[in-house]
């Protein structure tokens, strides 16, 4: 399965987001490194910076290949092959809808995207189209049009669901219908709406569909595009297919690169927000393995517990038995005791916290307390983990 990633083009249009070069250049190598297949770089027809972009990733050694938008007209193809892209995304209204809001004939537009298609394929392109809003296209043009694509040589078709319209049953019969239609591979290209970007990213692949357009963490447009972590993982684990990237790397990638472009990540996002690795209810704290969909090393972040009203004494007597101290039952009372009371004050404690609590508690009792040894001890429990 193959993963496209635009966060460099789509995703850059996120509001509030605008990267330097030097920028782009940092995310690209760490999407690389991850094993992304293919990066869409930019659209060098906006400006010369987008060139340079494409002429400086085919120098740094980029093992993934690059991809540049284009409209389809000529000169934004020119501009491709001025970058040195060996590979070209032409994006092209098909819904009535659409062309009409954009005030393009619908024919007229067919008919320059498929001298598009040639004029590139003969300059040695490889060819992908994107058929804009096709979720609201009827489906007789979708399929006519598609079919004039592939014998003009395109190697793939991307179908857009340009505003997130589409439920995943629908994305999967359009997709099933699509593949009975053309033989040359498909592609999704979704934004998240409507939340189902994830959902119908997965549909479209059951669907027939062999390859997905993705962003990190989801950037992109209004709620942005499908994100490239959620699918990754659920392509991984709940369609048993496999995609060349390194899962292990999928949280730190995604933190560096927030880092380098300047933008948060949710707390609250599904597979690397901080709350998706953390764990506050005592039940949930003691028994992880049945409150977690994935052991967070999985995808290369550390599990996170946070204690307050909700911890009991089984999660203070776990922690204990982790750094090797033994506590009466009066101790741990009385530390269980200090955690709801400042829980419900609305306060928190992070494990270090309440190992010090432990500790003093330790010290109380007359434990001789070795903070090497209970270090050492937390560390073996961690590798045990």
């Amino acid at each position: 399965m193959k993963i496209f990633d635009t966060t460099l083009r789509d995703g850059e249009q996120t509001p509030g987001i605008a990267w330097t070069l030097e920028q782009k250049l940092q995310i690209a190598k760490q999407l690389d490194s991850l094993g992304v297949d293919v990066i869409e770089a930019g659209f060098p027809a906006v400006s010369a910076s987008e060139i340079e972009l494409f002429q400086k990733l085919k120098t740094a050694g980029i093992k993934a290949e690059l991809c540049a938008l284009a409209r389809p007209i000529a000169s934004d193809i020119q501009k491709v092959l001025e970058s040195g892209a060996g590979r070209v995304n032409i994006f092209t209204p098909c819904s009535k809808l659409q062309s009409d809001a954009m005030k393009i004939g619908r024919a007229k537009n067919a008919v320059e995207t498929l001298k598009s298609v040639e004029f590139a394929s003969s300059k040695g392109l490889k060819v992908e189209v994107t058929l804009m809003d096709a979720a609201r296209a009827d489906f007789s043009f979708l399929a006519k049009f598609s079919r004039l694509l592939e014998r003009r040589g395109v190697s793939m078709i991307t179908l857009s669901d340009t505003v997130g319209s589409l439920d995943a049953f629908q994305t999967r019969h359009l997709f099933r219908r699509m593949s009975r239609i053309v033989k040359i591979p498909l592609s999704i290209h979704v934004h998240n709406d409507r939340g189902m970007a994830t959902a119908n990213s997965l549909a479209a692949v059951r669907g027939g569909a062999s390859q997905v357009h993705v962003t990190v963490a989801g950037l992109g447009d209004r709620a942005g595009n499908a994100s490239l972590e959620e699918v990754v993982l659920n392509l991984h684990d709940q369609l048993h297919l496999q995609t060349g990237i390194n899962v292990k790397k999928l949280g730190p990638s995604v933190y560096r690169i927030a880092r380098i472009g300047k933008f948060e990540i949710f707390k609250g996002k599904p597979i690397v927000g901080g709350r998706a690795v953390s764990h506050a209810s005592a039940l949930h704290a003691t028994a992880l393995g049945a409150f977690e969909a994935f052991p967070p090393e999985r995808v290369g972040l550390k599990r996170s517990i946070r204690y307050g009203k909700m911890s009991g004494t089984s999660a203070v007597q776990a922690l204990a038995r982790k750094t090797g101290l033994k506590l009466s039952e009066v101790e741990v009372k009385n530390i269980v005791a200090k955690l709801k009371t400042e829980g419900n004050k609305g306060m928190l404690f992070r494990q270090s916290a309440v190992i010090r609590l432990i500790k003093e508690e330790a010290i109380r009792a007359g434990q001789i307390v070795n903070p090497a040894v209970v270090k050492r001890n937390l560390r073996k429990a961690a590798r045990v983990k």
